[in-house]
């Protein structure tokens, strides 16, 4: 089967013949979605064959069209697992969308020639998992055949999952607001302004959802959905569409056509792992360690009921990583007796304390106090805002703030906050309901734009919790470590600090990263 490591798919499960046109001349492999109708589709697959277009594929989004006789330039069929089509070409190669490692277990199992990771942030039929948990299972696991993620996916998360070993990047959602795609404007101008959270999950499928959208019944199914699947109205249909709309905008206004955009993603697959390999982002005494007086780049968060004790925290620092203790709702002696036993086994170490920006504004007085009293090296505040921070900083307690969404970094960055974490949805506790890799997406390119990028600290968390997952971190984050911002990552288990050699696809680079309990096998998949 021919590399292809850029795979288009005309968006919102609609044949979008110009748009296919579009991509092979800019140097992606065009795959048609043939969506639900089909006079349309055999429309536009008539269409596309007497283009003399001569290497295509097509999606089927269910068996419903399943029947359709393809033209003999179709050389990739990609399809959910489960629906089955007889292979009408020994040369068209079966690809098939998995959304759990079972899925991709089997498809494996039964020959398929490929499969796609699309994780629970993309468009349409989606499964539980995000694009960025599932592509760890499934990469570790599921070898000798090719893995493409779909869903999420953006510049920066490109450039990570390629270089650890994804064959490729499926876009869909991404490609709606570039001009060579023929959807109408009224929708185009829609999804300028969405910022990815507009879209739902109804019965596993996530599609656009309007205050305007047409009435459902309570617990609607995939059957009810579909029947509204007509046209690109959102006022009279549901539109199968990913978060990865959010990233669109950006995408348009920095490439601004196709060819552009495909180099774009081509550059980033190589300069990201370059930047990564010669700066070694996360590694021990990198410039947020130093700042924090701590060993390693790694913290772990405020967990209610779990990290809530002296001891824990203590034995976090004592590993050289940095910890904290949530107070959450605690108050009164229990939350004064945690802040200061706390401080007393730290002694010298750094540790922080984790508060709710949005508790009572008579508990975060109450903790405010305690906090003050104690002077923690580190706060942070979750749903908090920048003004409930500068009273910690001009105590000297270095305050971060929990952002979810790039509108709130662009009002933190301008109210002069410089200390952040990027929280997916992916973590527990209080999250947004961005996937990590829509959300870091964002705030990296927002970042990227700052005059003075040196003075901003950010964490990344959600799905990081091993060498493998820090690594990702490590490449996608490279650009704002060229621009000296600094980083650290927060990982879902408490981390032992021990040093792992990182393959990148294959080239060999010293990036010491703490690795997660027993040491796997972080990477090993030819470029």
């Amino acid at each position: 089967m021919k590399k292809r490591a850029i795979i288009g798919v005309t968006p919102f499960e609609k044949p979008d013949v110009s748009l296919a046109l579009a991509l092979h001349k800019a140097g992606a492999f065009p795959v048609l979605n043939l969506g639900f109708n089909k006079a349309t589709a055999e429309g536009a697959l008539t269409k596309l064959a007497e283009s003399g277009l001569n290497d295509f594929g097509v999606c089927f989004v269910s068996s419903d069209l399943t029947t359709i006789k393809l033209p003999d330039q179709v050389s990739m069929i990609i399809m959910p697992y489960g629906v089955k089509i007889k292979r009408r070409n020994i040369t068209t190669s079966i690809i098939y969308q998995v959304h759990d490692l079972e899925s991709a277990r089997r498809a494996k199992a039964e020959s398929a020639d490929g499969i796609i990771i699309k994780g629970n942030e993309g468009a349409g039929n989606v499964g539980y998992e995000s694009s960025f948990v599932l592509f760890q299972r499934v990469i570790q696991e599921i070898k000798d055949i090719p893995v493409w993620v779909q869903g999420g996916v953006g510049i920066h998360t490109a450039a990570a999952l390629s270089a650890q070993g994804a064959a490729g990047i499926v876009l869909d959602s991404q490609l709606a607001l570039f001009p060579e795609c023929s959807a109408p404007k009224a929708i185009k101008d829609v999804c300028t302004k969405l910022s990815g959270t507009e879209t739902k999950l109804i019965d596993k499928c996530r599609v656009l959802v309007r205050p305007n959208s047409p009435a459902l019944p309570d617990n609607a199914s995939y059957n009810d959905l579909k029947t509204y699947f007509t046209d690109l109205d959102p006022e009279k249909s549901y539109i199968p569409m990913g978060q990865d709309i959010a990233l669109a905008t950006d995408l348009v206004n920095r490439y601004k056509k196709l060819n552009k955009l495909i180099f774009g993603i081509n550059e980033a697959i190589y300069g990201h792992l370059n930047q990564a390999k010669s700066l070694n982002v996360i590694s021990p005494g990198n410039a947020l360690a130093k700042d924090l007086h701590i060993v390693y780049p790694i913290a772990q968060g405020p967990m209610t009921r779990v990290s809530d004790v002296a001891p824990f925290a203590n034995a976090v620092s004592e590993a050289g990583a940095l910890s904290f203790i949530a107070l959450s709702l605690l108050k009164g002696a229990r939350a004064k007796e945690l802040v200061n036993d706390t401080k007393a086994l730290a002694g010298g170490k750094t540790w922080g304390v984790g508060i709710l920006g949005f508790a009572p504004q008579e508990l975060r007085d109450e903790q405010m106090q305690y906090i003050l009293e104690a002077k923690p090296p580190v706060v942070l505040i979750a749903g908090g805002r920048p003004s409930q921070a500068k009273p910690l900083e001009k105590a000297g307690i270095k305050t971060f703030l929990h952002v979810p969404s790039v509108s709130l970094l662009d009002m933190f960055l301008k109210e002069g906050a410089k200390r952040f974490v990027f929280e997916g949805r992916e973590c527990g506790g209080h999250v947004g309901p961005l996937s990590s890799m829509v959300l870091w997406e964002k705030q990296i390119e927002r970042l990227l734009k700052e005059d003075q990028p040196e003075q901003i600290s950010v964490f990344f968390a959600g799905g990081i919790h091993d060498a493998f997952s820090t690594a990702f971190i490590a490449i996608m984050a490279a650009p704002l470590a060229a621009k000296w911002v600094q980083l650290i990552c927060i990982p879902k288990k408490r981390l032992l600090p021990e040093p792992y050699r990182i393959n990148f696809r294959s080239r060999p680079c010293r990036l010491r990263i703490p690795y997660c309990l027993k040491p796997r096998q972080v990477m090993k998949q030819d470029a």
